[in-house]
Order: C-alpha cells, then sequence, then structure tokens
C-alpha cells in the first residue's frame, strides 16, 4: 500500500497527539515512549484511517529488506507495545481495530492538532494492571539514596567565583552534552561552585541491584579539573563512603558521607578540604547529602527514622555544631535530599513516602513556618532538587514510565512542570549544578544483561543463552517448555520457548520476582500482589504487598507487607479471601526474596538488622505460623535471594565481592556456606534452576555509570 498523500505532519485522536514529522506520541500533552516499529504502524494507520493496512503492507515498511525472518512474531509485538502505549484494548478497541488474517485499522475520529505546548505535568505511568482495592502501603527503597553520579577532579586550587544572580532555566535546544568520564565506576559525583572541578566516588567492586542502587564495596573519593581531566585522589579506597557528595559555597571544602563506627547500616557526615588532608567528623546519623544556606553559614539534610516511618529535616552550622531538628516528613520512606532556596527563606525537600500514591514527594518547608507544604509529586521517582538562581523554579531528574530518567523543572510556587533534556540517556537520581545553573552534572546509567545458562555439574562454564536490545532481569522456567522474563528498565514479561525460539511480549510491566502458582503466575507490580494467567492474561490484584511466593499445592500465596511499624509475612488464599499473620519481621526491613521449602513447611527471608554487625541476616520461620524464627547469618549482603535448594537443606543467594556476583549456598542446619559460581567479573542480576535442576540459568551483564557534563551557555 502506499503512503498517503495527507500532508498533516500533528494529528488529533483522543487525548493524543502524533507529530509524524518528529515521530513524537503525546498523551495530555505528555510524551509518551514508543519504540520505533510501534510508531511506524502508527504512522502507517494514521496515513490512512479507516481502512484495513494489511500485515504484508506493514512488514514491507517496518522490514524494507526482508531481512526479519519471524515478522509474524515482530509484528504481533509491535502492536501489542502500540496498544500499550494507547492504552487500547484487543478486545474492546478503541483505535485499533485487528481484521483477522488480513491487518488492521485505526477507527477513531482524527483531526489536525496545534503544535505540541509546553509540558505541564509528569510522565504518567501507564496501568495494563486493575488498581489496588487494598490500602497502598510501600516498602523502603533504599536504592534510591544509594544512587552514583558525575565527576570532575582537579590538582589545583579551586578559586572561588561568586555566580552570576539571573535565573537561567536550560533550553533544550542550547545544551551541549559531555561526558566526563569512561571508567563506569562512578557512585556520585558533585560540581564545584565555578563549575570548573568535579568531586566524585569511585567504586572499586562495589555491588549494583535493580532496586537497591550500589552497595557493599570500597569507594575512593577523587578531584577531576573539568578542562584537562587531570585527577587527584583525595581518600583512598576501603573508605567505605556512600553517596551524599557537597562542595562547600566557596568550594574548599568537600562533604560526604561514609560508615558510622560499628554499625553498618548508618552514616557520618565528614568534612575534607578539597585538596585533600585530614577528614573531620561533623554529623552522626545522616542519610543525604547536605544543602547550604546562601550564605555558607548553615546546611540542611534528612534522616529516616524507619520505626516511627517519619523523615526528619534538620539544620546545622557548618561546622556541625547546633544539630537541631526543623521539621518532618510524615509517612517517611526513603528520603532524597534538599535544597536551600535562594533568598534563604525556603528549603525544598524530595522524599519517597508511604501511602497511596502517587509515592514521590518535592515539599517546600518555610523557615518561619516549618510545616511542610506540597509542591510536586509523581509516581516515578524523583531526585534531589536543586534551585534556580532566581527562586523561580526547582530542578531535578524524574523517571519516566519506562524509568529512564532525565532533567525536568518545576515552577514555584505554581508547581507546573517541564521537562528540560529528552535524549536517550537514562540519568540516576543525584545530579547538581552551579549556582548560576550554566553547568548541570548527571550520571548515565548503562546496564546489559542477557540470559547465560550453565549445567549443574559446572555452573561457572555458562553460555549466552538469549540476549537482544532489552536486558534480562528476572527469569523463570515454566512447565509448559517455556521460559518467562522481565526485561528492560520498565521489567516488561515476555515469554519465549526453553530452545530460545518465540520470544513474545506479554503486555504486562512494572513487575517484580515472578513466581509460578499452580496455572499462574503471581509477581509484585507496583508494590501489590498480583496473579496473572501463564500467558499474562486475567490479571487480578489480590493484595498489598512485596515479594510474593506461593505454597507447592498452590493453594496459597505468601508475601511480605509493611503494616507500621514494622514488616509482616502474610498468607492469602490464591483466589482471594481473608489474610493471616504468619510472622513478623524480626529486624528492620525486607530487601529481598521470600522463599517457600519444597515441602511447603518453612519460609525464608533477607532482613537488615541496625546496629553492630551483621549487617544482613535470614530468618526461617514455619509456614503455618507462631513458632520462633531460626537465623542464618550470610558471609555479606545478599545481592538476590534466598531461595531454596531443591532437597530443602539449604538456602541460595548471590553475593557480590571484588567486582564480581556469585552464587552461595548455605545449610539451614550447620550454618556452613559455601561458593558455587566463580566468576572473576560481572553482575548477576537473578538466577534460577531449570525444573529438573540440570541447568542454571543466570541474567548476567553489566552496569556502569559515568559522569555527563550538560552545559546551558
Amino acid at each position: 500500500m502506499a503512503p498517503s498523500t495527507r500532508s498533516d505532519s500533528r494529528i488529533r485522536f483522543g487525548q493524543f497527539d502524533v507529530d509524524l514529522a518528529q515521530q513524537k506520541l503525546l498523551h495530555r500533552g505528555i510524551t509518551v515512549r514508543l519504540e520505533s516499529h510501534p510508531f511506524q504502524v502508527l504512522s502507517a494507520l494514521l496515513e490512512h484511517p479507516g481502512e484495513i493496512v494489511t500485515r504484508e503492507a506493514l512488514r514491507h515498511r517496518l522490514w524494507p529488506n526482508g531481512t526479519y525472518v519471524d515478522f509474524e512474531e515482530g509484528l504481533n509485538t509491535a502492536v501489542k507495545k502500540l496498544r500499550f502505549a494507547l492504552q487500547d484494548s484487543a478486545d474492546n478497541p478503541r483505535f485499533v481495530e485487528t481484521i483477522p488474517r488480513r491487518g488492521y485499522r485505526f477507527i477513531a475520529p482524527t483531526g489536525t492538532s496545534a503544535p505540541p505546548v509546553e509540558i505541564v505535568s509528569p510522565p504518567p505511568v501507564p496501568q495494563s494492571l486493575p488498581a489496588p482495592a487494598v490500602p497502598h502501603r510501600s516498602r523502603v527503597v533504599p536504592w534510591l539514596v544509594a544512587a552514583a553520579a558525575l565527576t570532575i577532579l582537579a590538582a589545583a586550587v579551586i578559586r572561588y567565583r561568586p555566580p552570576r544572580p539571573v535565573a537561567h532555566e536550560p533550553a533544550l535546544q542550547n545544551l551541549r552534552f559531555t561526558k566526563l568520564t569512561d571508567n563506569g565506576k562512578v557512585e556520585d559525583a558533585v560540581i564545584s561552585p565555578d563549575g570548573r572541578y568535579l568531586a566524585y566516588l569511585h567504586g572499586d567492586g562495589r555491588g549494583w541491584d535493580q532496586l537497591d542502587g550500589w552497595e557493599g564495596g570500597k569507594s575512593s573519593l577523587r578531584l577531576r579539573q573539568v578542562a584537562t581531566r587531570s585527577e587527584v585522589q583525595i581518600l583512598v579506597k576501603d573508605a567505605d563512603l556512600y553517596p551524599g557528595l557537597s562542595f562547600s559555597p566557596d568550594g574548599n571544602y568537600i562533604y560526604f558521607l561514609r560508615n558510622a563506627d560499628q554499625d553498618q547500616m548508618v552514616r557520618d557526615l565528614y568534612q575534607i578540604a578539597t585538596l585533600g588532608g585530614s577528614e573531620r567528623k561533623l554529623i552522626h546519623d545522616i542519610d543525604t547529602a547536605v544543602a547550604f544556606s546562601p550564605d555558607g553559614r548553615q546546611f540542611v539534610y534528612q534522616r529516616s527514622l524507619q520505626r516511627q516511618m517519619l523523615i526528619e529535616v534538620r539544620m546545622a552550622n557548618a561546622d556541625g555544631t547546633s544539630d537541631h531538628l526543623l521539621t518532618t516528613l510524615p509517612d517517611g520512606g526513603t528520603p532524597l535530599g534538599c535544597a536551600w532556596s535562594p533568598d534563604g527563606k525556603s528549603i525544598a525537600a524530595s522524599h519517597f513516602h508511604f501511602g497511596r500514591p502517587p509515592d514521590f514527594h518535592i515539599d517546600v518547608i518555610s523557615l518561619n513556618h516549618p510545616q511542610p507544604a506540597l509542591l510536586f509529586s509523581s509516581t516515578s521517582a524523583i531526585g534531589r532538587p536543586r534551585w534556580l538562581p532566581d527562586g523561580s523554579a526547582l530542578l531535578f531528574v524524574l523517571q519516566d514510565a519506562n524509568r529512564r530518567g532525565q532533567i525536568w523543572s518545576i515552577s514555584y510556587p505554581g508547581g507546573k512542570a517541564h521537562q528540560i533534556t529528552n535524549d536517550a540517556s537514562n540519568y540516576d537520581l543525584p545530579f547538581d549544578t552551579t549556582p548560576d545553573t550554566r553547568s548541570l552534572v548527571a550520571m548515565e546509567i548503562s546496564l546489559v544483561s542477557s540470559l547465560e545458562v550453565a549445567s549443574s555439574s559446572d555452573p561457572s562454564r555458562s553460555r549466552e543463552f538469549s540476549a537482544g536490545d532489552l536486558p534480562i532481569l528476572n527469569v523463570l522456567p515454566l512447565p509448559d517448555d517455556r521460559i518467562v522474563m522481565l526485561r528492560g528498565g520498565d521489567r516488561e514479561l515476555w515469554s519465549m520457548k526453553s530452545d530460545g525460539s518465540s520470544l513474545r511480549f506479554l503486555g504486562l510491566h512494572e513487575l517484580v520476582w515472578p513466581a509460578r502458582c499452580g496455572p499462574y503466575l503471581v509477581f509484585a507490580a507496583r508494590d501489590s500482589v498480583t496473579r496473572v494467567n501463564l500467558d499474562g492474561s486475567a490479571a487480578k490484584i489480590l493484595a498489598t504487598g512485596w515479594s510474593p511466593v506461593c505454597s507447592p499445592d498452590a493453594r496459597f500465596i505468601y508475601y511480605a507487607e509493611l503494616t507500621n511499624p514494622r514488616w509482616k509475612i502474610r498468607r492469602i488464599p490464591i483466589d482471594g479471601g481473608p489474610l493471616t499473620d504468619i510472622a513478623e519481621n524480626p529486624g528492620e526491613s525486607i530487601p529481598g526474596l521470600l522463599s517457600i521449602s519444597p515441602d511447603g513447611k518453612w519460609l525464608a527471608f533477607p532482613f537488615d538488622q541496625y546496629g553492630p554487625t551483621p549487617v544482613m541476616q535470614i530468618a526461617i520461620v514455619s509456614s503455618a505460623g507462631g513458632a520462633s524464627p531460626r537465623f542464618l547469618h550470610p558471609p555479606g549482603s545478599l545481592d538476590a535471594g534466598p531461595r531454596w535448594s531443591f532437597d530443602g537443606k539449604s538456602l541460595q543467594y548471590l553475593i557480590d565481592r571484588d567486582g564480581a556476583s556469585n552464587l552461595w549456598e548455605q545449610s539451614v542446619n550447620s550454618g556452613a556456606a559455601r561458593q558455587i559460581t566463580r566468576f572473576s567479573s560481572g553482575k548477576i542480576f537473578d538466577f534460577q534452576w531449570s525444573l529438573d535442576g540440570k541447568q542454571l540459568y543466570l541474567c548476567r551483564g553489566t552496569i556502569s555509570a559515568d559522569a555527563v557534563l550538560i552545559q546551558n551557555p
């Protein structure tokens, strides 16, 4: 079919606008991310509204050279993704109608749209699942605090030059992007007030988890000069540093976080001269980078009180004295950072909170009346904010529906959001700016993960089994000779045959930790325990919770839920019904998998125990409830797991050490742990054994992060 001669490049239908020239799809003015092939399908349908566009015509349009051999699956996947973006249904279509055995037809009225207006709200998270009918309680997400970032360092004295006191919001068409590092190990970074240097954390053997960010291992604090790229190391490795860097307003000092003595779950604030020297401890128990007052005499920071479900916003002098409480943020989950307004009158505080969505807030706190007032909220993750120099807006990183971080602004006090960057990069939540906002530094994250398989006799000799353009983060073999996977930053549900053929997108996203349950799959979808058929259809939300697992007889689902003030293990029938409390978490949070033994009698889960080491333990409780828990002490923090072995005598989990992930096994009786795989590099995101126990599936790859300088001339 030849393309239509229709000249309109902007087309409107329903609440959507399409810019064919720029290949953009917008919903209520918000850009909806749509890959090339689904967009080409949409373009072909819009060029011939009301007409049948055959599958053969679409094949020629999408694969003009005839090189794509599995055309049927490729086109089906493209149409599914298009319907997903349009929030459309194949059974009851509003836009795209399927003509059996022939093709597709666009059935909605269309018209010419005006040029896209300025974006005024954050990108919504598409919902492919019904909304929870139970109160939403979300888990703590430490990966938001632990994000990693951007860098620059130096070998010369930093001379402070006062910024130009003018508002200067970055303009998309004028931005210049420069990659500042290429080591892939940047964990956090800040730019000096004059824009000449960047202090950053360089990770050495630290692991990264898809939910919890950078963890374990050691770091060094480095300084890089932007112009010459020369670099010095201020603090050597083994310093046990954590993200949370700040420059003093005069550029003479760097403030950083490190583990508190004898307590690996608490951070202390230190100060060190920019060119190095002796560090000085200022504050005990701090969870974010500090943000300075305009005169540089005070700073503000956040502290999480998890047991009370509160976040404290605190103030102190620049030397750490006179530390006192300013206000508290209720329903406290994860503090994400503060910014002090240029006029010195207000504090902007970004945080994740418990309660009904939206989960991420930016509150503004007046120093005269320190009662938090909501400025902006989103179901997508928000980073630490930075003020424009005239106080008219805040800059921050916001994740879109596909977990792709981009830089946005929010007007003050109006609260209107506006997207600044729209490139292919994925920026982590922490980012920094010079006071005049002419130089921004962000951390670009790259994740690569393919599915590998190894034999049980030699699990360290794995071979690539399935790759593709989306990273594979979770894997689950099914009894029907299929494998389901979670792929991409949006954790989409895909399936394929056990021989690697027939790769299909099942139309669901935002999922975590799928598990088998008889004729169903269960998983956590935006903190909701959800059940679907094995083909991904008929989604049903059963409860609000985390990390569901099925009993061997497929009658019950066990899951973790945060109930004020502690996590509990609960049980619900597979078809829904009354909840039963099984056990209470003996520690603080549950940062990993809940797993059930092969005989269905025992549940195992990791928990954080704040205070002296060990940092993380594994609890084993009766699935019937009532009995006192047993405890295992793994030889490190778990990166994934635990899962029960086939014989039920041990637990298996992943640990990151010396820059590599490996699978470990620990006996539930003797407590002895042994290493199963011996990889010297690479990150394992998930593991599963085949149903016969003869093969080990590994989601294995790399995660890298480098600093990018974004300049606004």
